[in-house]
């Protein structure tokens, strides 16, 4: 007969952070296996956010409308009511986008969840206890939703701000080549520099989770220890330090990943107001040679300052994405879990 399954008597494992590599093959089967369920909610939210993302281009080429408009002294109430539709529907799409995501996502964790309690409970005790208990549940209750973010912020969100980097580049190429050109030569540099800080913030927050999982195992298991008054004072001091060196290793990689997001964030916002201020100057020499007009220069001007955004959007989805292979692995290991 099947009993339940006590995990909490394992013996915590040492600290070994599970971080994605090149080197793991399974990693990304493993990921598209957890999310090919819920690909229809997946799809909508992609829709929903290319939607989303046309919507807000067309804005600043509206605005350049409506000032042209003033200045040739016509009517602006047809450029005023076409931006006032633009806006509501980038809103309702954005929405939509979010509610579709978020949803995917949290079926997704429910889903790993299930399967998770399912070997937890009915697989076979030894292969079970091969785990620390603190660390199998931290595997459902803290690594799970690292799948929800992977989803809401992460691939919908990666493949939307694509698409708003490559529309924004034929939106500003077609007002002006030139200022383009250099906007794209700023941008490469500043993504360059954004990029080099973004895997070492995945890694850092795979390591600190891995360093919780660590810790809960070794919690667990010293709690059932003193409960069953299986321990002398040596033994629960060794477990103490045990666990606090755990807790100080998460806080230090989760320390490390927020420094390596704050360096990418300001990195962008820092290099592109810079870039901003650059193309508002050689913007104005262009408009004084004839070359562009100011409602020209002004929706450049946004495109410019709106750039940042999308990037920014990508580095996140980039982390987010990296974490979900991460916790989809550790996740995958539990499932393999044979039943009895």
């Amino acid at each position: 007969m099947v009993g339940i399954i006590d995990p909490m008597v394992a013996s915590p494992l040492p600290y070994t952070p599970t971080t994605p590599s090149k080197g793991n093959a399974l990693t990304w089967p493993t990921f598209a296996s957890i999310l090919k369920p819920h690909w229809v909610l997946l799809a909508g939210g992609g829709v929903a956010g290319i939607v989303a993302t046309v919507a807000n281009l067309w804005l600043p080429r509206m605005l350049e409308y409506v000032i042209e408009a003033l200045a040739l002294g016509v009517t602006t109430t047809p450029y005023i009511v076409r931006l006032s539709i633009i806006t509501v529907i980038g809103a309702v799409a954005a929405i939509v986008q979010w509610m579709l995501t978020a949803r995917a996502g949290e079926n997704a964790v429910f889903d790993a969840r299930t399967r998770l309690i399912d070997r937890f409970l009915h697989g076979r005790l030894g292969e079970v206890l091969k785990h620390a208990g603190g660390d199998l549940i931290a595997r459902a209750t803290t690594d799970a939703p690292l799948l929800q973010l992977a989803v809401s912020s992460g691939i919908v969100s990666f493949l939307t701000a694509a698409a708003g980097v490559i529309g924004t580049i034929v939106f500003m190429g077609v007002i002006d080549p030139l200022m383009l050109a250099l906007t794209l030569g700023a941008v490469a540099i500043l993504t360059i520099i954004m990029f080099a800080f973004t895997p070492k913030a995945g890694r850092e927050r795979v390591a600190a989770q891995s360093s919780t999982g660590v810790m809960a195992g070794q919690l667990e298991t010293a709690m059932r220890a003193r409960a069953e008054d299986r321990t002398s004072a040596d033994d629960v001091e060794a477990q103490y330090l045990a666990a606090l060196t755990s807790a100080k290793a998460a806080r230090r990689h989760g320390i490390a990943a927020i420094n390596a997001e704050n360096l990418s964030f300001l990195a962008g916002v820092g290099g592109m107001s810079i870039v901003t201020v650059f193309l508002l100057a050689f913007g104005a020499w262009r408009v004084a040679g004839g070359y562009l007009s100011i409602a020209a220069l002004v929706a450049f001007v946004m495109y410019a300052s709106n750039f940042f955004t999308p990037l920014v959007e990508l580095a996140t989805g980039f982390t987010s994405i990296q974490s979900g292979l991460a916790a989809s692995k550790r996740i995958s290991e539990a499932i393999a879990i044979p039943l009895d």
